[in-house]
């Protein structure tokens, strides 16, 4: 049943319908917070990764090209974010840590 509820929320979403994508929100929102706050272990930055998401996925209609489930997907994108997110934060530790090597 919850696969017949994500299937038509995508087919809706392909074809525009805003009141789909708040219904997406509300539904994904805090299941993709508590993914990307496990990643990340800091709340705000997990909740802006999740908005950017949500932003993303409407503004680049990148729900055009999802063929496998809507949950997995966003599931993954998320995962994909934080890991993305985590590499930058190394790599800017990195280059602070750098400077004041002598």
């Amino acid at each position: 049943m919850k696969n017949d509820t994500d299937k038509l929320l995508l087919q809706q979403l392909k074809q525009g319908d805003i009141a789909a994508y708040e219904s997406l929100f509300k539904k994904y929102y805090k299941l993709l917070n508590v993914e990307a706050y496990l990643l990340l272990e800091d709340r705000m930055e997990a909740e802006d990764q999740v908005q950017l998401l949500f932003i993303e996925l409407w503004n680049k209609k990148v729900h055009l090209n999802i063929q496998t489930s809507l949950k997995g997907y966003l599931r993954k994108a998320i995962r994909n974010r934080c890991l993305n997110t985590i590499e930058k934060w190394k790599l800017e530790e990195k280059r602070f840590n750098n400077r004041f090597d002598v």
